[in-house]
């Protein structure tokens, strides 16, 4: 209590010393955290922000902070025009963050520019007649800039670069590196340094740090530069003389970092955000460049943070003098933008689970689990239900609304909830809650629970983010077991005796407990369990786990002691297990024929006792033995034995579609409901017993889900919807090879809960941090604190108001883990359309600059110097960028109007491209243009290849390449400099590194080695800055042995494998699981792959797609810039390439 007070105190101190005084009404609830990435007025009396999605004002010495936009989209990186008239900013609409313009006297806002990459204004220049910003349009993050008041946007660095600011004397300083801003630590050979382009077009480095060094400020004199900097560990301001090199620290930030700093236009000041509030700092002497020294951190004053010496943060940097000290700017909000009510949340869809027992039918949604009735024509027959209307097919229909079904949580507040199991009677069960702050089991009475009740939230102390446990009482939600750590994947078994379920901490272990919460017990200890599942008799539990190889087998562990075996026991997956009713089968998912398919295990060498092999024998004996002690307990099933002597070696594969089959059912008469892919959709397939042909039962809806109960089938597609079949429908359709298509019925559903948006955003915070914690790739997590970690960002999340935000304070977590591959996604929209052509304006004319050779433009025939006329009608004269006048959706017809050279008008219709596309195009253009000149310097003995992923099409294309187009020559050269990586080094590295053993010849063919390699031929490798991920994998494991030589630049260093999950709140988020090593045992992530042939190139190499590059070094660290005419003088490294290969060749 008394740091509370102390902290109220201090900050009253220093409103004091700012001279406001907050009015009587607002207290310290008025002033949240939350408000971020200031920009100061030209004048510095105020200062814009952004917080809740929208731009707010101030005045510079802090206040009521006014609101400056209001809308659905969410509007952040604020910067003031040189005339403080208008403020350029970014908004955010799903995945894309355009440039908009804001116009302070009158409210109007402008669109500069439409793109599917997410960018964001960084300056304006002098006269505010031109808007720097930074994007990833073409290939990685550029700066570019666009006319303020609308027109052609025009690249101004390559990739990549950023956050580029104009100095007085009209430089450019700018940030070079792939690194986001966000990655902590640095020390790849992607992290980020500060450059400058003077207006001569000679470019220099300013800093040579390992660490990141980040958002340059520009002095009026010009000698020095402020930026942010980690050279003491945590980010603080620093300031660079660029006359002679020297840096010294500004701030001694240590427990939070600065972030985003931008300083008013005379120089005085510099605000930045620090800790989820905005933060000013004094400079002594602007026109110098002066410091402002803090001394001591003020936030580290001990009274009001503890010392967390175990911390890697704590460490300390010099404390210099004190000249002024930085202070918070007191931001406060008016209680009616402050507050945040309960909000309804309603789905129709996006159902990813159901359990339907009976009468009730169960659904997961949302991150909820609700609860309804079953329709009664489900229970009656289809010919007793409603009017059905046909949609589609004849086997579609759809109930009318009037049938809607109705369905209610049965516990909700905000928190994410799955894996509900239903008691044996029906009328209670479990389920998995993040409510504690990690996932915990909990214990829900389903049959008090009213269909039309409110929803109910548990008290949560926000500090410690664990639930209140007299809260807990009486709620619908009552603790079963919690632990620190992660219990998921509960399973009943049979007869309701037990409970199990998965405790992920530091590995996992498979558990068994007393359903009533009394003592439980470890069965399995694995680095990875999941899907566990009873056997009918409840006496043996099968569940897939991943050793520490990374393969994924079926195991069966015997309840009663009798070991935990390896069934499946196949280098290829296996998941997924389930018993047959009878006990004869256990049923599986194998990849291991190429494809997903469903396998089963026969349990016993046959079904009759005598032909158990002695080993097996004894096995079922002392189960046996084992099972007659247990006289008081019931089999609720058949009894299983299991013959575990050469179990692995009884594998039958009972599916075999030309796609995966990615989820199944087993029935209670033991009928088999596969969901697969052989057709192009996700179809349904009803397998009558083992041994027999899956026979198709849907077509086209593309199904997700299917559960059997009793006769009939129920199954949710890929949207979430619900769908249902009657049971004599589901036995004509798998009793007889296909005739027509099983009918179903969709059951549209309206599910509501109330959900605090606080404890929506803690449980998505909490899951992904348990994530991270449980499945990042090295256990040390980087030697992250990482429950520091997360106490510092759940003091931020009071201040999140969007989903924006929300996905900043968690790319701002993961940050602290130095690693790449990771991220944070939101739902896709639809991709903007694009012409494939660049454009500039000729006095209100638009004209063609360039045309991407195969793109939609090129189609029609327009050529550099035609003049865009109109599109889809609508006239273009030059005043918007041609992506903001004709806003286009990728794969759509567009009408098009121009007009020749010759002055001809020209009309015609084509269809837009995704930029994704019209990158792949571009990369191809520049590959075929280097493929022709490599094969003329050297007279056809060389080929090139240029790969942008290693995925299968990729690998098929070097195969073409080599065998097909270019099968005379004599050596390769393999580009791998734009390579982003893929999921296939594995299959590359196999491909062309094995040796023949032998050789197989058939008449009147060629003698071909075996196995076969693409080439043996001398082969050079090409790798740069952005040679990343699975290509650093190939690059190295051709150089490892000799196979190839590598010549250009270190990679990336950004070489982790990684998957996807959902976190919720329309979040996906990215978690890296395997690491990559040497033989030698280095780890290749942050540390990149060196070339053996180094090759010194521009400050941007000259990277396929570039269009443009940097020359060589007229100085030393000075580079100039041109625009070389063709590939003959500009790629250094492709020509190195050439000269060893030829060298090689002449030696050979």
């Amino acid at each position: 209590m008394s740091g509370v007070f102390f902290v109220f105190l201090s900050l009253g101190i220093l409103f004091a010393g700012f001279g406001f005084a907050p009015s009587p009404e607002l207290d310290d609830s008025a002033y949240p955290v939350g408000p971020a990435e200031p920009a100061p007025s030209p004048d510095g009396t105020r200062l814009a922000f952004s917080w809740a999605g929208d731009l707010w004002t101030v005045s510079a010495e802090g206040g009521i902070a006014s609101r400056l936009t209001d809308g659905p989209a969410e509007d952040e990186r604020p910067v003031w025009s040189p005339n403080g008239r208008t403020i350029a900013f970014a908004r955010r609409e799903g995945e894309r963050r355009d440039v908009w313009i804001l116009d302070l006297a009158s409210g109007g806002q402008r669109q500069l520019t439409r793109h599917d990459a997410p960018e964001s204004p960084t300056a304006f220049s002098s006269d505010g007649e031109v808007v720097f910003f930074h994007g990833g349009r073409e290939d990685g993050v550029a700066v570019f800039q666009v006319p303020a008041k609308g027109g052609e946007i025009e690249r101004l660095l390559p990739a990549p670069s950023r956050d580029a600011v104009l100095t007085s004397a009209g430089d450019l300083l700018f940030v070079r590196g792939e690194d986001p801003w966000w990655r902590r630590g640095g020390g790849a050979p992607s992290n980020c340094d500060l450059w400058v382009r003077r207006q001569d077009g000679a470019v220099r480095r300013l800093t040579t740090f390992s660490g990141p060094d980040l958002w340059p400020i520009a002095t009026k004199g010009g000698r020095y530069v402020y930026y942010v900097s980690e050279e003491s560990y945590q980010r603080n301001l620093w300031r660079l003389d660029v006359t002679n090199g020297q840096r010294e620290q500004i701030t001694a930030h240590r427990d939070e970092g600065v972030l985003f700093p931008r300083a008013s236009a005379d120089g005085r000041w510099i605000f930045y955000e620090h800790g989820g509030r905005i933060w000013k700092l004094e400079l002594s002497d602007p026109g110098s460049g002066a410091r402002g020294n803090p001394g001591r951190d003020p936030d580290r004053d001990p009274a009001r943070s503890p010392d967390r010496t175990s911390d890697r943060n704590s460490i300390r940097s010099p404390e210099p003098t004190v000249e002024h000290v930085p202070t918070p700017v007191p931001i406060y909000f008016p209680e009616r933008d402050r507050a945040e009510a309960p909000v309804i949340r309603e789905w129709t869809s996006d159902a990813r689970r159901l359990v339907v027992n009976g009468s009730m039918l169960y659904a997961e949604i949302g991150g909820d689990v609700f609860q309804g009735p079953v329709p009664s024509f489900a229970l009656d027959g289809l010919d007793s239900g409603p009017a059905a209307s046909a949609r589609g097919d004849a086997q579609e229909f759809v109930s009318s609304d009037r049938d809607t079904l109705q369905l209610s949580p049965v516990a909700s507040g905000g928190f994410f909830e799955e894996g509900l199991v239903l008691g044996a009677d029906g009328t209670s069960g479990w389920v998995v809650s993040d409510r504690s702050g990690s996932r915990d089991l909990y214990r829900v009475d389903a049959a008090a629970i009213d269909a039309g009740a409110a929803s109910t939230t548990t008290n949560v102390d926000r500090d410690r983010g664990r639930a209140d446990s007299d809260a807990t009482t009486g709620s619908r939600l009552q603790p079963y077991r919690q632990d620190r750590s992660d219990l998921v994947h509960p399973v009943l078994s049979p007869d309701g005796r037990y409970l199990a379920y998965v405790k992920r901490f530091d590995g996992a272990q498979l558990r068994l407990g007393d359903p009533e919460g009394g003592r439980d017990v470890e069965v399995a200890r694995a680095v990875d369990i999941s899907e566990p599942t009873f056997s009918p008799d409840g006496r043996w539990i099968a569940f897939t786990a991943m050793d520490e190889t990374g393969n994924r087998d079926v195991f069966v562990a015997s309840l009663f002691g009798s070991g935990v075996f390896d069934v499946t026991l196949h280098p290829a997956l296996d998941r997924s297990p389930r018993f047959s009713p009878d006990g004869r089968w256990l049923f599986f998912l194998s990849d291991r024929a190429g494809s997903l398919d469903l396998w089963g295990l026969q349990l016993r060498t046959s079904f009759e006792t005598e032909g158990a092999s002695e080993e097996g024998a004894e096995t079922e004996k002392q189960a046996e033995k084992e099972a007659e002690k247990e006289t008081e307990k019931e089999t609720a099933g058949a009894l299983v034995a299991i013959d575990f002597d050469g179990i692995a070696f009884r594998s039958v594969q009972l599916s075999a579609l030309l796609g995966d089959e990615t989820t199944y059912d087993v029935g209670s008469d033991g009928r088999i409901a596969v969901i697969g892919s052989a057709l192009g959709s996700q179809d349904l397939y009803l397998i009558a017993e083992p041994g027999a042909d899956p026979v198709l039962a849907t077509r086209g809806i593309d199904l997700a889900h299917v559960v059997l109960e009793g006769d009939d089938v129920w199954l949710l597609d890929a949207r979430g919807r619900i769908r249902f079949a009657k049971g004599s429908a589901v036995a004509r359709s798998s009793a007889v090879p296909l005739v027509e298509f099983l009918p179903t019925i969709e059951l549209p559903f309206h599910a509501a809960a109330t959900h605090d948006p606080r404890d929506e955003r803690q449980s998505v915070v909490d899951r992904a941090w348990s994530e991270l914690r449980d499945g990042f790739y090295q256990e040390t997590l980087h030697l992250a604190n990482w429950s520091d970690v997360r106490d510092r960002v759940r003091e931020r999340i009071p201040g999140v108001r969007t989903r924006g935000e929300l996905e900043r304070l968690l790319l701002e977590m993961s940050g602290e883990l130095n690693a790449s591959h990771l991220g944070v996604g939101t739902p896709s929209h639809d991709p903007v359309g694009m012409l494939g052509v660049t454009v500039y304006s000729d006095d209100g004319r638009v004209r063609v600059r360039s045309v991407v050779p195969d793109g939609p433009a090129d189609a029609l025939g327009i050529a550099p110097g035609d003049q865009i006329f109109s599109v889809h009608g609508s006239l273009v004269d030059g005043a918007k960028a041609l992506e903001v006048a004709a806003p286009l959706v990728a794969g759509e017809p567009v009408d098009l109007v121009w007009l020749n050279r010759k002055g001809e008008e020209r009309r015609g219709t084509t269809r837009t491209a995704s930029a994704e596309t019209i990158r792949a195009l571009r990369f191809s253009q520049d590959e075929r243009v280097r493929s022709e000149w490599v094969r003329k310097e050297t007279k056809g003995k060389i080929a090139y290849v240029a790969l942008p992923t290693i995925d299968r099409e990729s690998l098929h294309e070097l195969r073409r390449q080599v065998e097909l187009v270019q099968p005379k020559s004599e050596a390769i050269i393999l580009d791998l400099r734009d390579n982003i990586g893929g999921d296939l080094p594995e299959e590359f590295l196999r491909q062309l590194d094995r040796t023949p053993l032998v050789a197989r010849q058939p008449r009147g063919e060629l003698r071909r080695p075996v196995p076969a390699p693409i080439t043996r031929s001398p082969l050079a490798v090409l790798v740069g800055r952005r040679t990343g991920s699975a290509a650093e994998v190939v690059a190295r494991g051709l150089a490892e042995d000799g196979r190839a030589v590598l010549v250009g630049e270190t990679t990336a260093g950004s070489v982790i494998g990684a998957d996807e999950i959902e976190l919720g709140m329309g979040l996906r988020f990215r978690i890296p699981r395997v690491g990559w090593y040497t033989l030698q045992g280095e780890n290749l992530e942050g540390r990149g792959v060196s070339p053996d042939v180094e090759v010194e190139t521009s400050p941007f190499g000259a990277y396929l797609g570039s269009g443009e590059g940097f020359g060589t070094p007229a100085e030393p660290g000075v580079f100039v810039e041109k625009r070389p005419p063709g590939y003959d003088s500009d790629d250094l490294v492709l020509e190195r390439a050439i000269e060893l290969l030829e060298d090689r060749l002449r030696r050979r």
